[in-house]
């Protein structure tokens, strides 16, 4: 096991105690995404493409102006809130963490905030103190 692997686990995972529930999460994203493409494979993308062909052109771009808008709130948020606990990361850096953990926003037991905790090691925050980074 690497360095990097002890230092992040928890010791009842590195002792295999856990390992069946990763599995576990591994099968459950599985199927997870077969349910999704099911899903996908009935839907009729023709109506669908007639219909978004039809909104007007001006209400498409509003309302990607306004999620950009949220987005970018949001992470104005999130870096404030990090800020505010003491650490100092770089703008660019830190908006890269951020997307990052959009990265798995669907898994369970929101594994994006597990993510953004991993990068965030580097700059001093440890996995049990990021957990009071996390918000919504």
């Amino acid at each position: 096991m690497s360095l990097l692997q002890q230092r992040l686990l928890p010791a009842s995972f590195r002792k295999g105690g856990l390992w069946l529930r990763g599995r576990s999460l591994a099968i459950t994203i599985a199927a997870g995404m077969s349910i999704y493409l099911v899903i996908v494979g009935w839907a009729d993308f023709d109506s669908l493409a007639t219909k978004i062909v039809e909104l007007p052109e001006a209400l498409i771009w509003s309302v990607l102006g306004l999620s950009f808008l949220s987005y970018f709130l949001r992470f104005a948020r999130w870096h404030c809130f990090v800020e505010s606990q003491g650490f100092s990361i770089p703008l660019v850096r830190n908006l890269e963490i951020y997307i990052a953990g959009f990265a798995l926003t669907l898994t369970p037991g929101k594994a994006g905030e597990a993510v953004r905790s991993i990068y965030l090691l580097p700059y001093g925050v440890d996995l049990p103190r990021e957990g009071l980074i996390k918000f919504r």
